[in-house]
C-alpha cells in the first residue's frame, strides 16, 4: 500500500522524469528533486558555508595571461595542425578505434604548451626517430637494415631529414656529412678548431711528410704508440718513464702547458697564436661594454667548448678576467666559477657552452621564475607549491631554479616513501627551501603544506575537482596567511577550435 509520500514522489518526480527525460516536465522534476528534497536531507559542508568556524584566511586567484613568442607559437601551431589533420582522418570512420592515439596527440599539444622539450626529447619521440616499415620493423638510419643494439642521435635529425631523399651514396654517409658540416661551422669561428682538432691531429698533424708519427717526448718514430684522450701520441716506454718521474699519469704535453687535458690549447703552438675575425669582434664588443659601463658584465655562449678555450686564452692575454663552464666542468668547479662571476667585480665575462649553461628557457619557465621573484619580494619568508601533471616539466623547472640559486624539492610518482618524507620534512623545516614541486597525482592528496602560501598551477587538469583538491594542500586548517593562487593561460589558445581548447 502506497503512503502519501510515495504518491507525491511518484506523481511529481518519478513519472515526469520517466516520461519527459531531460526536457519539459522531466527537467522540472529534476530541479524539484535537487532543490526541494535532496537539499533538505543531504549534508554537504563547504569552506564557504563553514568559513566562520574554520577561520581560514582568504584565497585570491590571480590569472596570469602570457603570449607565446614567435618560435614557440610556430612550433605549437605546426603541432596542432598536424594533430588536427590526423584527427580528421580518424573522424572519417575509425575514431572509435583510435581513442588512445587521439589522447596521445592531445597530450603532446598540451606538453608543447609548457615546453617544446617535453615533445622533442620525449621517450616516444626518440624511439620513433627511426623509420619502421609496414611490418613494424625498425630500420637503421645508416645501413637501412634491421636495427641491432639501437642508438638514437636526436641532434642529427635535421640532417637526416634534409638528406634522406638525396641520390647516390649520400644515404650511406650521414655521419660523414654531419661531421663535414660541423667542421665548416667551426671554421667560421676560428680555423684552429679544424686544424688542431683531435681528428685532424690523429690523421695528419702528428705525422711527418712520409706519414711517420713522432713521439711527443723523444721526438723519434713512435714505438708501441699510446694516444691520449687529448690527441697527443707517445711511445709506451716514454710514457711510462714520464709517469714514474712526474708522479702522475696525465698527458705530458698538457702537463707542461698547464691546460686541462681535453683543451685544444694543448695542441696549438701558443708562441705563434693567431686570432680570428670573431675573436677580434668579441674583444671589441667587450671594450665597448666596459667603456659604456665600468661595472658591466657579460655572458658568452658557444656550442663549441674548444672555441671557448680560444676565447678564454685570448682574453687572458688581453688582461680580461673571465670564467668558463662547459660539459667537462665538475660540480665543484662549476659552483666556484658561478660564485666568482657573481661576487668578483673584476671578473667581466662568463664563457659557457650552450649545453652546459645555456639550456633554453621558454615562456612558461621564464614567467614562473618571475612569479617566484615577486613572491619573495612581497614576503621574504613566503613559500610556494608548484603543480604540474607532467613530471618531465617539473624536471625542467627544477633544473632552471637550481641554476638561479632557488632551493626546492620535488615529489612525483617515481619518488619512494623515504625520499617523499625527506622532501616534505625539508620543505616544512628549512627556511631556505622555497618551492615544493609536485605532480597533481602524487601531491594532490594526503599532504599538509600549510607552510606555503602560494600555489602555482602550470597546466590545467581535465577535472577541476582534482585541481581544487590539490590547492587545498595549502588552503586548509592551519593556514594563517592569505593564499595566492596563480594559474597560467596563453593568448594563443583563444583562437583554438572548440575540439582542443577545453582540454587546455
Amino acid at each position: 500500500m502506497l503512503t502519501s509520500c510515495d504518491i507525491v514522489t511518484l506523481k511529481y518526480i518519478t513519472r515526469p522524469i520517466k516520461l519527459g527525460g531531460h526536457t519539459g516536465r522531466g527537467r522540472d522534476a529534476m530541479f524539484l528533486l535537487k532543490h526541494k528534497i535532496l537539499k533538505s536531507i543531504l549534508l554537504r559542508r563547504t569552506k564557504v558555508g563553514r568559513s566562520a568556524d574554520l577561520a581560514l584566511p582568504p584565497k585570491m586567484i590571480f590569472l596570469r595571461r602570457d603570449s607565446l613568442d614567435i618560435k614557440e607559437e610556430d612550433y605549437l601551431r605546426s603541432l596542432y595542425n598536424d594533430t588536427q589533420a590526423q584527427f580528421n582522418t580518424y573522424a572519417e570512420g575509425t575514431v572509435v578505434n583510435n581513442y588512445a592515439n587521439i589522447y596521445d596527440r592531445l597530450m603532446r599539444v598540451r606538453q608543447a604548451l609548457n615546453h617544446p622539450y617535453l615533445v622533442v626529447y620525449s621517450k616516444n619521440a626518440l624511439s620513433q626517430s627511426s623509420v619502421a616499415n609496414d611490418d613494424g620493423e625498425v630500420k637503421c638510419g645508416l645501413c637501412h637494415e634491421s636495427v641491432e643494439d639501437p642508438v638514437f642521435f636526436s641532434s642529427m635529425s635535421e640532417y637526416f631529414l634534409t638528406c634522406r631523399y638525396a641520390e647516390g651514396t649520400v644515404v650511406n654517409n650521414y655521419a660523414n656529412i654531419y661531421d663535414r658540416l660541423m667542421r665548416v661551422r667551426q671554421a667560421l669561428n676560428h680555423p684552429y678548431l679544424v686544424v688542431y682538432s683531435k681528428n685532424a691531429l690523429s690523421q695528419s698533424s702528428v705525422a711527418n711528410d712520409d706519414g711517420e708519427v713522432k713521439c711527443g717526448l723523444c721526438h723519434e718514430s713512435v714505438e708501441d704508440p699510446v694516444v691520449n684522450a687529448c690527441g697527443h701520441t707517445f711511445c709506451q716506454f716514454c710514457m711510462i718513464n714520464f709517469s714514474a718521474s712526474a708522479g702522475q699519469g696525465s698527458c705530458p704535453t698538457c702537463f707542461i702547458t698547464g691546460f686541462k687535458s681535453s683543451s685544444i690549447l694543448n695542441r696549438i703552438r701558443l708562441h705563434d697564436f693567431k686570432t680570428s675575425t670573431k675573436l677580434e669582434a668579441l674583444r671589441e664588443e667587450i671594450r665597448f661594454m666596459v667603456q659604456r659601463d665600468g661595472t658591466a658584465k657579460g655572458i658568452v655562449f658557444s656550442q663549441f667548448p674548444s672555441f671557448l678555450d680560444l676565447i678564454h686564452y685570448s682574453l687572458q692575454k688581453s688582461g680580461v678576467q673571465c670564467v668558463q663552464l662547459d660539459g667537462s666542468t665538475n660540480m665543484k668547479a662549476r659552483n666556484t666559477a658561478i660564485k666568482r662571476f657573481n661576487e668578483d667585480p673584476d671578473c667581466k665575462l662568463f664563457l659557457m657552452s650552450l649545453k652546459a649553461g645555456g639550456t633554453a628557457l621558454n615562456l612558461t619557465v621564464a614567467s614562473h621564475r618571475e612569479e617566484i621573484r615577486f613572491m619573495v619580494q612581497r614576503d621574504g619568508t613566503a613559500k610556494g607549491v608548484v603543480f604540474s601533471q607532467f613530471p618531465s616539466f617539473l624536471d625542467l623547472i627544477h633544473y632552471s631554479l637550481q641554476k638561479s640559486g632557488v632551493q626546492c624539492v620535488q615529489l612525483d610518482g617515481s619518488t619512494n616513501m623515504k625520499a617523499r618524507d625527506t622532501a616534505i620534512k625539508r620543505f616544512n623545516e628549512d627556511p631556505d627551501c622555497r618551492l615544493f614541486l609536485t605532480s597533481l597525482k602524487a601531491g594532490g592528496t594526503a599532504l599538509n603544506l600549510t607552510v606555503a602560501s602560494h600555489v602555482f598551477l602550470m597546466d590545467v587538469w581535465w577535472n577541476p575537482a582534482v585541481e581544487q583538491q590539490a590547492q587545498d594542500r595549502v588552503h586548509r586548517i592551519g593556514q594563517f596567511k592569505p593564499v595566492r593562487q596563480v594559474p597560467w593561460l596563453y593568448s594563443y589558445l583563444q583562437s583554438s577550435s572548440t575540439i582542443v581548447q577545453p582540454f587546455f
